[in-house]
C-alpha cells in the first residue's frame, strides 16, 4: 500500500446496522421457514416449531425451533450468530447449518430482539453450547455474541437437547410479533394465534 494512502475505520455502527437489517422484509412464516430450512440442510429427521405466549412481559414468551440434525461445536455456534459468518472449508458442501452468513440472524431479528442458540453434538455426553445474540447488548456494547452456561440459559432452550443431539433456536423479546397496543391481552393472543396458523400452512407446503 502506498504511504500516501490513509485508511479510516469503516466498521458499521452496531446498533444502526442491526436495526436496519430488521427491516429486510421477512414475514413471521418466512422467517421461521428460513430457520427450518437450516434444520433440513442439517439432515434433521424431526423439527419442532413451538410458541409460548405468556400473559405478562417476561421470559415465558418465546418462539422455539428445535431439531435433531447435525449440530455444531462451540466455535461454530459462536460463528453462527456472527453477521457475515464464513464458510468452514472442511464442511460437506451440502451442509450449511454451521455456515450462516446472514439468514439466521436477519430472519430471527426480523421478529425478536434476543436470539438464543443451543447446540449439542455428542450422543453420550450432554455438552450443550449456548450463545446469545441480544440486539440491545449489541447496540450498547458493539459486535459481541454472549456465551452462557446451561445453568444460566432459559430452560425452554435447553430442554429439547436433554435427550440427544441437535440444535435449538429460541426467540425472546418478540417485539415484532407482539406489535399490539396490549401485547398480553386477549386480542393479542387471538391475533398471534392466527399468525401461527399461517406459519403452519406455510410449512405444510
Amino acid at each position: 500500500m502506498s504511504s500516501n494512502i490513509r485508511r479510516h475505520d469503516s466498521v458499521p455502527h452496531a446498533g444502526r446496522m442491526t436495526e436496519s437489517l430488521r427491516g429486510v422484509g421477512y414475514s413471521l412464516h418466512s422467517a421461521i421457514a428460513d430457520v427450518v430450512d437450516n434444520s433440513i440442510e442439517a439432515k434433521a429427521s424431526e423439527i419442532e416449531v413451538s410458541f409460548n405466549h405468556g400473559w405478562s412481559d417476561g421470559p415465558d414468551t418465546w418462539v422455539r425451533i428445535s431439531d435433531n440434525g447435525r449440530s455444531m461445536t462451540g466455535n461454530r455456534a459462536t460463528e453462527a450468530l456472527r453477521y457475515g459468518a464464513e464458510l468452514e472449508p472442511n464442511l460437506d458442501r451440502d451442509v450449511h447449518l454451521s455456515a450462516f452468513g446472514f439468514g439466521l440472524k436477519t430472519a430471527s431479528t426480523s421478529q425478536c430482539r434476543k436470539v438464543w442458540l443451543a447446540a449439542r453434538q455428542n450422543t453420550d455426553r450432554a455438552v450443550i453450547h449456548v450463545r446469545l445474540l441480544d440486539l440491545d447488548y449489541v447496540r450498547d456494547e458493539g459486535w459481541w455474541t454472549q456465551e452462557y452456561s446451561t445453568a444460566d440459559a432459559p430452560q425452554a432452550l435447553i430442554a429439547p437437547l436433554q435427550e440427544g443431539p441437535g440444535t435449538v433456536v429460541l426467540w425472546q423479546n418478540l417485539d415484532k410479533i407482539l406489535a399490539y397496543a396490549d401485547p398480553w391481552g386477549t386480542a393479542a393472543h387471538d391475533g398471534v394465534g392466527k399468525k401461527f396458523e399461517l406459519v403452519e400452512e406455510h410449512l405444510a407446503m
